[in-house]
């Protein structure tokens, strides 16, 4: 195992928006809170942006898989099915308790079903 390294805020915010982008299509693990909002910070500055250029259809479609899989990990990290991100289709309640669930803190610990997957992630390709 290896030592751990604690990133600075910047670091961080990029930290989040590559591996939202490297694990696009990854259901598997999970995403700590901070990296999901930094996450989705990005998509929505980066949809202002497309937006003043008219080509936020452009952007939202190339966003859409990795904030899906990304809302899907952050339910597994607060230890939720990710088929709660169904609830996103149920409009304004499903909205609320999507946004909910997603603000939950992390439960790292054995009784999270979806821990075990994170802890082996991490341990593969975060340590230094």
């Amino acid at each position: 195992m290896g030592k751990t390294i604690n990133m600075g805020k910047e670091n961080a915010f990029i930290h989040a928006i590559t591996d939202g982008f490297r694990r696009w299509d990854i259901s598997d693990g999970c995403t700590t809170r901070s990296e999901y909002w930094y996450f989705l910070l990005f998509g929505f500055l980066v949809l202002l942006l497309c937006s003043i250029l008219k080509i936020a259809e452009v952007w939202a479609f190339i966003f859409f898989f990795p904030s899906t899989f990304a809302t899907i990990r952050r339910l597994h990290d607060s230890n939720h099915s990710g088929w709660n991100y169904l609830w996103h289709f149920l409009p304004l309640i499903g909205e609320v308790r999507l946004l909910y669930l997603c603000c939950l803190p992390s439960k790292r610990d054995f009784s999270n079903q979806y821990w075990k997957d994170w802890c082996q992630y991490e341990i593969i390709n975060r340590s230094f």
